[in-house]
């Protein structure tokens, strides 16, 4: 319904143009918000489950520690053996698990040594966070020396 609503009164105001579209999506709670954040990112990301889950674990524990403003002080803590006990038990997994899946989120840039990627460390103002995707679409392709018509479809 709110979807509906802001949609609908952005077109009564002309914001909204024919090429966007925005779409609320339902409230979570701040645990799993960098869940569902990882989520729509997944195609651009390709996390295996795993990574996923500790990713979002970790983003989350960076989050609550957001007030130490000193970087290298909240990665310490956010990658120190209590904090990632603390996920290890949220998520059930072991020792062995969570250091699989640090390797995997190493490997594709997510977190490099105990730093989390800055790309990565959002966090909603005032309950709302906007994720914006831009699609670059090139025009369509030439098919003409292929023996046939593209918009007829007979190629």
């Amino acid at each position: 319904m709110e979807e509906r609503d802001t949609l609908h009164k952005k077109k009564k105001m002309g914001e909204l143009k024919k090429n966007e579209k925005e779409y609320t999506l339902p409230a979570v709670e701040m645990r799993n918000f960098y869940s569902h954040y990882l989520k729509m990112l997944q195609p651009i990301l390709q996390l295996r489950k795993r990574e996923a889950d500790v990713f979002a674990e970790l983003l989350y524990h960076n989050f609550l520690r957001r007030n130490i403003s000193n970087k290298e002080d909240r990665a310490i803590l956010v990658f120190n053996t209590a904090t990632r006990k603390k996920i290890q038990e949220k998520l059930g997994i072991s020792n062995a698990v969570i250091q699989q899946a640090l390797g995997g989120l190493r490997k594709k840039n997510a977190i490099i040594g105990i730093n989390l990627r800055e790309s990565f460390t959002v966090e909603p103002k005032d309950g709302v966070f906007k994720l914006t995707f831009n699609f670059k679409v090139q025009k369509d392709i030439d098919l003409s020396g292929l023996g046939g018509d593209i918009n007829n479809k007979t190629v």
